[in-house]
């Protein structure tokens, strides 16, 4: 596959490191900022950057690109959000990975990013397959197709074209996405597409994409409407999944559908809320000062606070292209007032990428020994299972032996139930359960009839 973009290795996007050092990695790298309270906050850059978490994370991507989190809880970051309140330039943000933006529908389905660091030296790669769906939704009446299964796209570089083709292909010949209103019309898929990105100036994270809840189904088909909510609250109430909630500050928070969703479904302790597209607020002071409330806790949004952690953020807008600087201009914005009453490690892109590693990797070594417990379970089923169906019969012969000894066994036990029903196992002495239960039967249609003749 061509690329058409300069090798994510060597950019200075948040998911890569600077130009020339991509040899060069620092385990001990932290995040140090002094909270509004006076305390200082030392937080690791990537917490993953230690080789014992990075078995736990490649173990655990392994056990989800299986398909294992349909029987085992795995703990995973779940990002949620209304349409249009920025999510997917968030989540350019948060992966480097450019998501198509606009109004309307942009994602069709599901999107797990995992991103992997290499050894020094090597290549960055990307991978990008389709899993089946992870979760039971309801709403969506599909046709069964499997030949997503059959698709793979690897690469070196992934740029905004490039994207852009892929999912175009993936939506229209692998997801059987038809757009519009309805008979013959597929404007979601329930499968996952999975994006893998390698190298060596890449951290360890992962991260599942939703699609954003809607509540007018003016260009779908309005079970597709049931459907999206259906799968939202499937993640959410999956009780290992930190769930990330995306809404955005220009609204009122009373009116986005995705709050009360999180409400519902969502304990405070595994809710991170995000409050984006907070520039656009910057000639309103009291709608800064309502948002700079509601991140620092000291104003109530609904009657029920979804979570005790909120982020501020400012997204790229479709006229600034991926040579802008992000975080300088966050950083411009959250250092004035108000936005500077919020604490530094609550404000912008990169300090929410490391809080959610931080939140990743402590769910992951914490769960670790319950999801190792359930495996062993589940194995050892398996190989209960698979000890019952007898030897491999790989041969007509053996096929033909197998057959022999069922019929044996079926005529020996035949012959024990006609001439000594005795030697018959306790669970096959049907004649004996058969008697015993007509004794019964008589004997309480006896004392019936007997309660009747007595009775004056």
């Amino acid at each position: 596959m061509s690329s058409t973009t300069e090798d994510r290795s060597r950019s200075t996007t948040p998911f890569s490191s600077p130009a020339g050092t991509e040899d060069t990695v620092n385990t001990t790298n932290t995040v140090n900022t002094e909270g509004s309270d006076g305390i200082d906050d030392a937080i690791p850059e990537n917490p993953f950057d230690s080789e014992s978490s990075r078995i736990l994370f490649d173990a655990v991507d392994q056990l989800q690109h299986c398909g294992a989190s349909r029987l085992v809880d795995i703990p995973q970051l779940v990002i949620v959000g209304g349409q249009s309140t920025g999510k997917s330039s968030l989540l350019q943000s948060l992966t480097d990975i450019p998501f198509p933006v606009g109004t309307g529908c942009c994602t069709r389905f599901a999107t797990r990013i995992v991103s992997k660091r290499t050894a020094p030296g090597t290549a960055s790669r990307f991978k990008i397959t389709i899993v089946p769906p992870e979760v039971s939704i309801e709403g969506f009446e599909y046709p069964a197709r499997d030949n997503y299964r059959e698709y793979v796209q690897v690469g070196e570089t992934l740029g905004a074209e490039e994207f852009e083709a892929i999912m175009e292909e993936v939506s229209n010949d692998y997801m059987g996405i038809r757009s519009g209103k309805g008979p013959g019309k597929k404007n979601f898929a329930t499968q996952v597409l999975r994006v893998e990105l390698s190298g060596p100036g890449r951290p360890f994270f992962s991260i599942v994409d939703i699609p954003g809840l809607f509540v007018n189904p003016d260009t779908v088909n309005e079970g597709e409407m049931h459907g999206i909510q259906s799968m939202i609250v499937e993640y959410m109430k999956q009780p290992e999944n930190f769930v990330i909630c995306v809404a955005d500050a220009v609204t009122d928070l009373a009116n986005q559908g995705i709050v009360h969703l999180a409400t519902k479904h969502v304990t405070k302790q595994r809710c991170v809320g995000v409050l984006t597209k907070c520039d656009m607020l910057r000639d309103d002071e009291d709608a800064s000062s309502k948002i700079v409330g509601i991140a620092t806790g000291q104003e109530e949004h609904t009657t029920q606070p979804i979570c005790d952690t909120w982020f501020v953020v400012r997204n790229r807008s479709s006229r600034e292209d991926r040579s802008f600087d992000l975080a300088r201009a966050e950083m411009q914005l959250f250092e004035r007032a108000p936005w500077n009453e919020i604490r530094p490690n609550r404000r912008g892109t990169r300090m929410l990428r490391t809080h959610l590693s931080s939140l990743l990797s402590s769910r992951i070594r914490g769960n670790f020994p319950n999801i190792r417990s359930r495996i062993q379970h589940l194995l050892s089923e398996a190989q209960r299972a698979r000890t019952a169906l007898g030897n491999p019969r790989q041969t007509h012969a053996d096929r033909q032996g197998y057959l022999r000894d069922v019929v044996e066994r079926y005529e020996a036990l035949a012959t024990d139930a006609l001439e000594k029903p005795g030697r018959l196992p306790e669970a096959l002495r049907a004649r004996n359960k058969v008697k015993a239960a007509n004794d019964e039967f008589t004997r309480k249609i006896t004392e019936d009839d007997g309660r009747e003749e007595r009775t004056p």
